[in-house]
């Protein structure tokens, strides 16, 4: 924490969201923004099970009965997911499932490689191929890089491992995800970006989840809203996702009061359903 207080005194770079209150139950509102994501598959958990939706053809698939515990993708069309039976992979295009262990994670995170990284009853593990054990440390909060490279919350600090741990901070996140060796994580004393082995202050906000494009690009919920951040914050929305997804090689979703949208340029309403998880 000390050094986030310091980081804090030394970037005084602070950006003051905007303020309104967020209308849940109405569409959200458009922003033009500078660039469009180009169509993918993205992964959502509903109330009846698991599906997958094509952002190209509009479509959606149901992959299965079953409603997963933690969800993530790894590269575009491979969904990683732990149930009540176990762990597993399944691959869009070929519409098939692995089984990779019959525990249940209770935390995980899956890189562009689609290395994972996952927290079981006995430590934080890494499957990429096989399954290495990285500590007997339980994460709270993953955020996958790639092979031998994640970033992990724990009981005493935010770590990051790669070929090896270092604690990058004492104090704990509370949300976090990354991309292209770039971390974003909120903690108590705001929302800050840790790359090159240093920390810079975004803003005194505390997200409440966060979704990485890039190295330079997050979307995020705050209290008043839904957020883009590309060097500054613009408002997509005024209303607060309950859910986000968005990554490099997709679309912005997220769920609202009415459903759960997207956004590639604009928005579109993708289902009336709300998913209780997104992966992207």
């Amino acid at each position: 924490m000390k050094l986030l207080n310091k980081i804090a005194r030394l970037w005084k770079t602070d950006i003051a969201l905007k303020t309104g209150k967020p209308t849940s139950k109405s569409k959200p509102r458009v922003e033009k923004l500078d660039d469009r994501l180009v169509p993918a598959i993205v992964f959502q958990a509903h109330s009846d099970g698991t599906w997958a939706y094509n952002d190209a053809s509009k479509a959606w698939r149901k992959i299965t009965a079953a409603i997963p515990s933690k969800m993530d993708e790894g590269a575009d069309g491979t969904m990683f997911a732990s149930y009540s039976d176990g762990t597993y992979r399944y691959n869009y295009s070929a519409n098939t499932w692995n089984k990779l262990s019959s525990a249940k994670a209770t935390v995980l995170s899956a890189a562009t490689d689609n290395t994972l990284f996952a927290t079981y009853s006995d430590g934080t593990w890494e499957y990429d191929s096989s399954w290495h054990k990285l500590t007997s440390s339980k994460a709270t909060q993953l955020a996958a890089m790639g092979n031998n490279f994640v970033f992990g919350t724990f009981s005493d600090g935010t770590w990051k491992y790669n070929n090896g741990w270092s604690r990058i901070t004492t104090a704990q996140a509370t949300t976090m995800d990354g991309a292209f060796g770039s971390l974003f994580a909120s903690f108590s004393t705001g929302t800050f970006k840790y790359s090159g082995n240093s920390f810079t202050k975004i803003t005194s906000a505390v997200a409440s989840d966060i979704s990485a494009v890039n190295s330079s690009t997050f979307y995020a919920t705050y209290s008043n809203g839904t957020y883009r951040y590309n060097g500054s914050f613009t408002q997509i929305s005024s209303a607060k996702a309950t859910q986000i997804g968005a990554d490099y090689a997709t679309a912005f979703m997220g769920t609202f009061g009415d459903g759960t949208w997207v956004w590639n340029g604009s928005w579109r309403k993708a289902t009336s359903a709300k998913a209780t998880q997104i992966a992207s």
